[in-house]
């Protein structure tokens, strides 16, 4: 397993996304939360979350985007979780839902892993779908 990563059009415009929309949020942030409190865990989880989804928007690699998921699953519930006194249950249901949506993905990752015998998703779409046609 490599560390497939790629950029294209739509990847830069959803990295674009993830980095803005990330960066207001840290900044909003700022102001919100209580001056001199203790955050850290926050903009630890905030930042993990961040580089999770850019990794799910650069992968080519099927393994890269599955653990990418999963990061973005485990830091979506601690980010919750950590919302006060009646957030367990939201953040419980948050990673179910989101559980049962890595076990699909882990389920259809397996299956084309299996027909194409690669975890590169561009030699997969290749594989399935042939070669981009020129214009």
């Amino acid at each position: 397993m490599g560390l497939g990563l790629r950029m294209d059009g739509l990847a830069l415009v959803f990295t674009l996304l993830v980095l803005v929309i990330g960066a207001m949020i840290m900044i909003y942030s700022t102001r919100y939360l209580e001056p001199g409190g203790k955050h850290g865990t926050f903009y630890l989880l905030m930042t993990g979350f961040a580089a999770a989804m850019l990794a799910l928007v650069l992968a080519d690699d099927l393994i890269v985007l599955y653990v990418a998921w999963e990061a973005t699953t485990l830091c979506s519930f601690f980010l919750i979780a950590r919302s006060g006194a009646g957030a367990r249950e939201p953040a419980i249901r948050t990673l179910l839902v989101t559980v049962a949506g890595g076990l699909l993905l882990l389920a259809a990752v397996t299956v084309m892993i299996i027909a194409t015998g690669t975890t590169r998703l561009s030699e997969i779409l290749v594989d399935l779908c042939g070669p981009p046609t020129e214009r």
